[in-house]
């Protein structure tokens, strides 16, 4: 009878552990966002920046690529950031309507 009593209480402190795991997976995976914003935001920034300010760099191709980066950083504006949020929490905190605004 003292093993079943044991078991028991392995299996409740596992189910704790489990819980804490999937947190800090959800945080990493929060932190990881947030880094991917923080580097979108500049990278793509500084590509448009250096697109306007060097008139050399104006030719047919670079317009797309200066395209992609604009709706990049209005992507890491607008949507990465409720993904951030989100993971932080743990589950969705924005409700149906905030489904489709992401």
């Amino acid at each position: 009878m003292g093993t079943s009593t044991n078991i028991s209480s392995l299996a409740g402190s596992n189910i704790t552990s489990d819980s804490e795991d999937v947190n800090m997976v959800y945080f990493m995976y929060g932190g990881y966002v947030v880094i991917i914003i923080v580097l979108g935001l500049v990278q793509n920034t500084m590509t448009v920046y250096v697109f306007v300010r060097d008139k050399r760099l104006r030719l047919f191709h670079n317009y797309y690529i200066v395209g992609l980066a604009t709706a990049d950083v209005g992507m890491c504006l607008t949507g990465n950031w409720m993904i951030a949020v989100a993971a932080f929490h743990g589950r969705w905190v924005f409700g149906r309507h905030g489904v489709y605004v992401c």
